[in-house]
């Protein structure tokens, strides 16, 4: 009960509600109320189901702009580049954030967690100052991984990023149709450089190097889409409309070297792959480590989705009144509703312990 401790003084009577809370809440009492109080403005206020696709897109891009000038977007980045340096702080104001519009949440995650702490890990300091572009919101852009053929197996990507040593460049491109990039988030509409995804190659016959990932623009500042990306947009989904889910193929896009992210390979002046981690399987796994984040929020933010199913279902069933008596009070609706209620309950300190494995083992 440490948590209890910490969060009432000698003397309280904290009701069993809040106790409950404060139990729920741990060490991150003070970012979830942070956050409760975030989308508690009007501003805020639920979204309503027949919202058209755009307009639920530019709405969730400007409540992106709120979080950005509440300094929520700062939380995950190391202090060394602007950032607060609490990254499970902002997994747990992203969950809160997940209650009130999943479209947000995910759409921030995007930006600011798997594209913005990309560049933070993979890259180096020669990436460095573009995080500060990222926490304010000057560049959008989102996470070009999956593609229609191997889907999430980040390995079977088929997206190439062939080198040119006379102009020390790259040239990345889509070999077929099956390698367009798809369901990219804050690719459709808002994003302007993405984290893509691609088996480097020294020459177009050689064997690639395996994986890599690459900055790569896709619109200028007026919003066109650059020469050789083509701009697709994934249109109507059954839920996640405030997220402008697109797809992206390339012909022949040349980028500079420093588009290479590369904390874990890169290219010497000679033109020679160089690489610390010899086994491609190892590199790849370890440049794939930057989804982790991603997988720890997107299981928070999913369970967000659970409480609110069952916080209906049991706020209907106080006041529907069947037979004379409130529905809640039937054994058969108990025995339904109970167990799906303590397996949330489970999740919840599940995810907390995954969470914490997940800081204790990151670098």
């Amino acid at each position: 009960m440490s948590e209890l401790t910490n969060v009432f003084q000698a003397g309280d009577k904290p009701s069993l509600g809040e106790r409950l809370q404060a139990v729920l809440d741990g060490q991150y009492a003070e970012t979830r109320d942070r956050a409760r109080a975030f989308v508690s403005q009007p501003e805020l206020a639920p979204v309503p189901a027949d919202i058209p696709k755009d307009e639920y897109r530019e709405l969730t891009l400007g409540r992106v702009r709120m979080m950005i000038g509440e300094g929520f977007t700062r939380m995950p980045y190391k202090q060394e580049n602007g950032g607060g340096g609490r990254i499970a702080a902002s997994i747990n104001a992203g969950e809160v954030i997940a209650h009130a519009d999943m479209s947000l949440a995910v759409k921030q995650g995007v930006n600011f967690g798997l594209f913005g702490t990309s560049i933070e890990r993979l890259g180096t300091e020669k990436h460095g100052h573009l995080i500060e572009e990222v926490i304010t919101g000057r560049l959008l852009g989102g996470f070009a991984m999956t593609e229609m053929s191997c889907g999430s197996d980040v390995q079977g990507t088929q997206t190439e990023a062939i080198y040119d040593h006379k102009t020390r460049s790259f040239v990345v491109n889509t070999p077929n149709d099956e390698a367009v990039k798809t369901y990219i988030g804050n690719a459709a509409t808002h994003g302007r450089m993405m984290v893509v995804f691609a088996q480097l190659k020294m020459n177009p016959e050689s064997e690639s190097e395996g994986v890599h990932a690459f900055l790569v623009p896709i619109r200028d500042e007026n919003g066109a889409a650059v020469p050789g990306v083509t701009i697709g947009d994934n249109g109507h989904k059954i839920g996640l409309n405030g997220v402008d889910n697109g797809t992206l193929k390339f012909d022949q896009v040349k980028i500079p070297y420093d588009a290479l992210l590369d904390r874990f390979g890169r290219i010497n002046e000679r033109g020679n792959y160089q690489s610390e981690i010899k086994s491609k399987g190892r590199r790849f796994f370890t440049t794939i480590g930057t989804l982790v984040t991603g997988r720890v929020f997107i299981s928070m933010i999913s369970l967000s989705g659970a409480k609110n199913a069952l916080a209906s279902a049991v706020d209907y069933a106080k006041n529907r009144i069947v037979f004379g008596d409130k529905l809640i009070d039937k054994q058969a609706t108990q025995s339904r509703l109970m167990p799906y209620i303590a397996d949330a309950y489970a999740m919840h300190f599940a995810t907390r312990d995954l969470l914490a494995a997940f800081e204790e083992g990151r670098d």
